[in-house]
């Protein structure tokens, strides 16, 4: 495990039993065994770390789902059957994450975190959406978002028995007994039955992905991306130490409302004079976008 990815896991135990807004950053240091000026070396803010927590645990967990979806030997029931047990499992393996989540106003942290938690709710959905139209065709579109807040609806309550109020329930029976009840649901639809939901009336809930992304926003998803490389390295050295604060003076040039161009074209040679392995990949792709600002 990383120095970060430790850091980020002491973070979320603590923020999980004092809430977010209680827990310091002098805590979080004490916690990880390392002094409190050497967390912003790899944080600038508590902010900045819950951003870090949910951005990576749904980047792990958006991943192992698409693997699951690549495998054309499962019907789309059982692939979806697999892919909302392994949702189960990575929260079930991180407990403190799901904790940290639910038990507390998470949103209200800074409007970063806000826009990051929207858009994993839009995409569950979306990708919610999308199982269920496998399932059950074509036919059976105009209900699929209401069965797919239906769905989200039960998750969540699971969830909460078991993380909240340490509920014994099988993780493993919780995903085909959803999609029973949902069979229920979506055979008792009579063809007079009108959807609550349609696309139509959430197209305001998915606008942020139908928007085509500009190039700085393409560009924060390369440091993303990049970001994600270093902390999944298991030796944190001085030399990713150093390209990774390249690269959140980079990031936060990125998120301005103005971005400057001599200040990006800086941080990016500035990026590509480190030696640091299997870098060179995402400074390349940096450089390509830069040439579309």
């Amino acid at each position: 495990m990383s120095r970060k990815i430790q850091i980020l896991e002491e973070a979320m135990k603590l923020f999980a039993e004092k809430g977010y807004h209680a827990a310091s950053m002098q805590e979080i240091a004490e916690r990880s065994g390392i002094a409190k000026a050497s967390i912003y070396n790899y944080f600038k803010s508590k902010e900045e770390m819950a951003i870090s927590i949910f951005r990576y645990h749904y980047e792990v967990l958006f991943k192992k789902i698409s693997e699951i979806g690549e495998d054309e030997d499962l019907t789309p029931r059982e692939r979806f059957i697999r892919q909302l047990t392994v949702q189960l499992q990575e929260f079930n393996r991180h407990k403190h994450f799901v904790r940290m989540r639910m038990g507390e106003q998470a949103l209200r942290v800074n409007e970063e975190l806000s826009k990051v938690v929207a858009n994993i709710r839009s995409e569950t959905m979306k990708w919610y959406c999308s199982q269920l139209l496998e399932i059950y065709g074509e036919s059976h579109k105009q209900y699929v978002l209401d069965c797919a807040t239906m769905l989200n609806g039960m998750m969540k309550e699971y969830l909460f028995y078991i993380f909240m109020d340490d509920k014994k329930l099988s993780l493993e029976r919780i995903p085909s007994f959803m999609l029973d009840r949902l069979d229920s649901v979506m055979h008792g639809f009579k063809e007079e039955d009108e959807p609550l939901l349609s696309f139509e009336l959430m197209k305001s809930f998915f606008e942020e992905e139908q928007k085509p992304p500009t190039p700085f926003h393409q560009m924060l998803q390369i440091v993303a991306d990049f970001e994600q490389f270093l902390v999944n390295q298991p030796d944190y050295s001085e030399g990713i130490e150093r390209v990774y604060v390249s690269l959140r003076a980079l990031r936060e040039e990125l998120q301005k409302k103005e971005p400057k161009k001599v200040i990006i074209e800086a941080l990016v040679s500035l990026l590509s004079s480190y030696d640091v392995k299997g870098i060179q990949t995402y400074i390349q792709l940096l450089h390509k976008q830069i040439s579309t600002l």
